[in-house]
């Protein structure tokens, strides 16, 4: 009988040892997937190594999304100024008009929307002024 407890201690602490290693590689293996810290320790190890490699990155995505210089010259240039002065003043001249009739437009979009607003109110609220139009009214 001696021997057969014997061997249940030594299956104990076998269980046991088995169970620390278990224990033992899983936080090495949340260490391992926790990204976030392994990359704070490998910036502050490899900080220049890190901010070289940055600044490569942007100058080589710069270099290679950077359009082209291209400047369009018109042969005849006479005509280019007095189109662009016309355009110019065009967009001036609306912009004075709009500020003018900025009370006026607002007033009247006012007019206008106020019927419809109440008209939705009317026919969305929780008890109805009057009552909706059917088809049976003949209207």
């Amino acid at each position: 009988m001696a021997g057969n407890e014997d061997r249940k201690a030594e299956l104990i602490a076998q269980l046991a040892g088995a169970r620390k290693q278990i224990d033992e590689s899983g936080a090495g293996v949340r260490r391992g997937m926790d990204i976030s810290t392994r990359l704070r320790s490998s910036f502050r190890e490899h900080a220049v190594v890190w901010l070289g490699g940055g600044l490569l990155a942007g100058i080589l995505v710069t270099r290679t999304l950077r359009r082209p210089r291209s400047i369009k010259v018109s042969k005849n240039t006479e005509d280019a100024l007095p189109k662009a002065g016309a355009a110019a003043l065009l967009v001036a001249g609306t912009k004075i008009a709009f500020d003018i009739l900025r009370p006026v437009l607002i007033k009247w979009l006012t007019s206008r929307a106020a019927p419809f607003a109440e008209d939705l109110f009317e026919r969305y609220s929780a008890r109805p002024t009057r009552p909706r139009r059917t088809v049976s009214d003949g209207k």
